[in-house]
């Protein structure tokens, strides 16, 4: 799933613990976080720390990935042809 706005990140998280059949006590208690900060994430908060929203992924053993956004152009391909040119 690509994740590209909070609202995306806090379904993945609610999703997944469902499907586990967790409560967000039992995700929380996992992650070694808040009940309040699984339920804040969950409903889209942009204000939980980043190193808390790594281990509650890490608890759903969801795994993470930084990757560059796509383009509508293709910007190796750009490159490559500037290269050949002569």
């Amino acid at each position: 799933m690509r994740i590209t706005m909070v609202d995306d990140l806090a379904g993945a998280v609610r999703l997944a613990r469902k499907e586990r059949g967790w409560t967000q006590a039992q995700l929380a208690a996992r992650a070694h976080v808040s009940r309040d900060l699984v339920n804040r994430l969950e409903k889209g908060s942009g204000r939980v720390e980043v190193a808390k929203v790594l281990d509650i992924l890490a608890a759903l053993g969801l795994a993470t990935r930084v990757e560059p956004r796509r383009s509508p152009v293709d910007l190796a391909a750009v490159v490559r042809a500037h290269e050949a040119a002569p």
